[in-house]
C-alpha cells in the first residue's frame, strides 16, 4: 500500500495576486522586500517563488494587515447642517 500524504497546493504570484485583488507585480515587489512585516512569506524554488496559504507564517502576515471597521452601519455620511437661517426647522429656504 502505497501512504500519500495530500499537501496543500502552493500558490503562485498570480493565484495570490488574483485572491488579494492586487496586480502581480505588487505581490512580486512584496516578496523582495526585506523587512517585515512588508514582505510576504514565500519559498523560493530556484527562480520560482511560491506561497503556501496554509502556512503560520502567511497567516499572520494576512492578518497583520486586516483592517478593523465597524458595522456598515456606523459609517453613514454625517448629515449635513444647513446653513441657511430657518432652514433646519422647515425644510424650506426664505
Amino acid at each position: 500500500m502505497n501512504d500519500v500524504i495530500a499537501k496543500p497546493k502552493l500558490w503562485t504570484p498570480e493565484i495570490l495576486a488574483d485572491y488579494l485583488g492586487v496586480p502581480v507585480s505588487w505581490v512580486y515587489k512584496r516578496t523582495r522586500k526585506k523587512n517585515a512585516p512588508e514582505m510576504i512569506p514565500h519559498i523560493k524554488l530556484g527562480k520560482y517563488i511560491r506561497f503556501d496559504p496554509q502556512s503560520q507564517a502567511f497567516s499572520d502576515w494576512l492578518a497583520a494587515h486586516q483592517t478593523n471597521y465597524s458595522s456598515p452601519e456606523s459609517l453613514t455620511t454625517p448629515r449635513l447642517e444647513s446653513k441657511v437661517a430657518g432652514t433646519e426647522k422647515t425644510g424650506q429656504i426664505c
